[in-house]
């Protein structure tokens, strides 16, 4: 399932200011407050997870850092938009497991 708003706008200092919310309402009000265009694909991220936002004057990763604490995300910027999805190889190997590239 992915979750996409649009409208996109140039990066600004932003202030939000949110208490005991999701995370997806967090991004519904990030895209209200400056109607940036977010992807997510949220099987990767949990939506549900309570966060609390207290940003005055701040950059959008100061906002996406906190929107997103203590999940394993990351995110990209690209002109407009922001995609949000799994980091990579964050994976845990097992003793004796090996992977090769071919």
């Amino acid at each position: 399932m992915m979750i996409i708003f649009s409208q996109p706008v140039l990066a600004q200092d932003i202030t939000l200011q949110l208490q005991n919310v999701t995370v997806k309402e967090a991004i519904e009000a990030l895209h209200k407050t400056k109607n940036y265009s977010v992807v997510i694909r949220s099987s990767e991220v949990n939506m549900s997870n309570k966060v609390s936002v207290n940003a005055r004057n701040a950059t959008i990763n100061t906002i996406l850092d906190q929107i997103f604490v203590g999940q394993n995300v990351s995110y990209t910027i690209n002109g407009h938009s922001i995609i949000i999805s799994k980091k990579a190889g964050t994976a845990q190997q097992k003793p004796g497991d090996r992977k090769s590239v071919v």
